[in-house]
């Protein structure tokens, strides 16, 4: 009984992490194919596909370096790099990373940040990768409007000042 649900278990992970793969790939293999087929020939328009292509292969480098230190048992919780940072830094940077995707699929993003956010301490590696892991549900699920926000607001937790963070669409 237990080795079945171990083995359930694994399919289960594996078929969630193909699942995740592809998306990335079917844009850089659509990308790639436009581009060699000639539908995209004015400088902009190779700009923009070589931004997209660039911005996948980093999110699909992201997605197996996760599942390697998930795989390998370094999955852990407790992160070793914690540190006191402003949110608005990694939502600008996590925004930044999908840009070419944000823009090839002709989402709108609404972008809400309190100005008077408290420091938080955080591993913000581990941070970025919610974060990125949001945005990516929300451009793939965010339904027909193609809008999606992210907002972060003060709030008490308790044991002080914390911030929330939110992404929001239409699917």
């Amino acid at each position: 009984l237990r080795i079945r649900r171990i083995l359930r278990l694994q399919m289960e992970f594996v078929a969630s992490v193909s699942h995740e793969l592809r998306t990335p790939l079917s844009v850089i293999g659509s990308a790639a194919d436009n581009l060699a087929e000639g539908v995209v020939r004015s400088d902009r328009g190779v700009r923009e596909y070589g931004a997209l292509i660039r911005s996948e292969c980093r999110r699909l480098s992201g997605l197996v370096e996760q599942t390697l230190r998930f795989a390998a048992g370094k999955a852990d919780y407790r992160s070793r790099n914690m540190q006191f940072i402003q949110v608005s830094g990694i939502v600008d940077r996590t925004l930044a990373e999908a840009a070419a995707v944000i823009g090839a699929s002709g989402f709108t993003v609404e972008k809400q940040i309190d100005p008077d956010l408290p420091m938080i301490r955080v591993d913000p590696t581990v941070l970025s990768e919610c974060l990125g892991n949001l945005v990516s549900n929300a451009l793939k699920y965010g339904g027909e409007k193609r809008w999606f926000a992210i907002r972060a607001a003060a709030v008490e937790t308790g044991r002080g000042s914390g911030v929330r963070i939110t992404v929001q669409d239409h699917g």
